[in-house]
């Protein structure tokens, strides 16, 4: 089975349409769905957090009433958008929660999911009256850490994806993960595992 894999920056806002975009190219290649997507999320810390996206929305438009309709859709949505952007174009396809299980020690860093999303953009938008979302994005790239890996995790996520392989008979999947669980050039990663035990992957960066 060939893997198709997402680096992704988890907090860019502009990363989404990237990936609805990379996605699409892979339906356009493929005459069948991938045997399943493989996202970086446990599912019921996942809905927590798509639940606050209307709340977000609202809080993005107080904050800065002159967004347009369109650039609310685009920052809602990047709330937490790695867990169910692939529906958009794969929308029957089984998913692999890579994360699963996984306990968060601060009940309330949950709770305040969108709180604390939306003092990230207060704090790179330099206190611009009128966000300008190419700006933000921009330098939420430049202050990511590529270095910042746990690697205990990327080796469980490059297990799961061995037990997902096992149990499908398909040519292809997607495993859409931080970017720093893709990296080649440090031994241990969840690429580095999955290529280590025989397996194609084919690594896009929409991390930058």
């Amino acid at each position: 089975m060939k893997l198709y894999i997402a680096g992704v920056n988890h907090f860019d806002p502009l990363c989404r349409p990237k990936l609805v975009k990379w996605l699409q190219h892979l339906s356009e290649t493929y005459d069948k769905q991938p045997s399943f997507v493989a996202v970086e999320y446990d599912i019921n810390l996942f809905e927590q957090i798509k639940k606050q996206r209307r709340r977000f929305r609202q809080m993005l438009h107080n904050e800065w009433p002159s967004l347009t309709l369109e650039q609310l859709n685009i920052l809602e949505n990047s709330l937490a958008y790695e867990g169910d952007t692939h529906l958009e174009v794969f929308p029957d396809v089984e998913i692999l929660w890579l994360d699963t299980g996984r306990q968060v020690s601060d009940s309330s860093v949950l709770y305040k999911y969108a709180e604390d999303r939306l003092a990230m953009y207060k704090q790179y938008s330099s206190g611009e009256t009128a966000l300008n979302i190419n700006k933000l994005s921009e330098r939420i790239r430049n202050v990511a850490n590529p270095e910042d890996i746990n690697l205990n995790r990327s080796k469980r996520f490059a297990n799961l994806i061995h037990k997902g392989i096992s149990k499908n008979d398909g040519k292809w999947a997607i495993v859409i993960v931080g970017f720093s669980h893709t990296r080649k050039d440090i031994q241990g990663t969840m690429r580095c595992l999955l290529e280590d035990n025989g397996l194609i992957c084919e690594v896009s960066s929409l991390y930058m």
